[in-house]
């Protein structure tokens, strides 16, 4: 082929009684037509209706409202001792314990006066929004490898 290449160009849009002849008029005509289809008006009442009420209950999800921001906000709410006793029953017995090697089954065992202790702990870690970098590594053990220890795994 000789010759120049004439870049592609977006034929006239007509829409209604619009027409868009220049690329900015499309685009116009375009994101109006998209921005009227999507409106809430067109959703039936019913839906309109669950998608307030969504959006009421959600709002600071919605908005991006930290939930450290919204003090008032049910995340925010101090643990109890009967959550943390909750959750400590549903751990894991086999997860790998951290760099203290401390695993879940002596927390469990932890007496009561030190819970207590633990749990302020945990509250004002939960107020900070910040945990320990000591928190965020396991002790890893390759299953394989203890088993078979003459082969070697990459």
């Amino acid at each position: 082929m000789i010759g120049k290449a004439k870049a592609p160009t977006i034929p006239t849009l007509c829409h209604e009684d619009n027409v868009g002849c220049t690329d900015k008029e499309k685009a116009d005509l375009l994101a109006k037509t998209y921005s009227n289809t999507s409106d809430t008006f067109n959703y039936p009442a019913t839906f309109q209706t669950y998608k307030y009420n969504f959006e009421s209950k959600n709002y600071s999800f919605i908005n991006k409202i930290s939930v450290t921001e919204n003090k008032s906000h049910p995340m925010n709410k101090d643990f109890s001792m009967s959550e943390l006793v909750t959750a400590l029953d549903r751990c894991c017995d086999t997860s790998s314990p951290g760099q203290d090697n401390i695993s879940f089954q002596i927390i469990k065992k932890i007496p009561p006066p030190t819970l207590h202790t633990r749990l302020r702990v945990l509250k004002d870690i939960w107020k900070e929004g910040k945990l320990p970098p000591d928190w965020k590594i396991s002790l890893q053990e390759n299953q394989k490898l203890i088993k078979n220890p003459t082969v070697q795994y990459l």
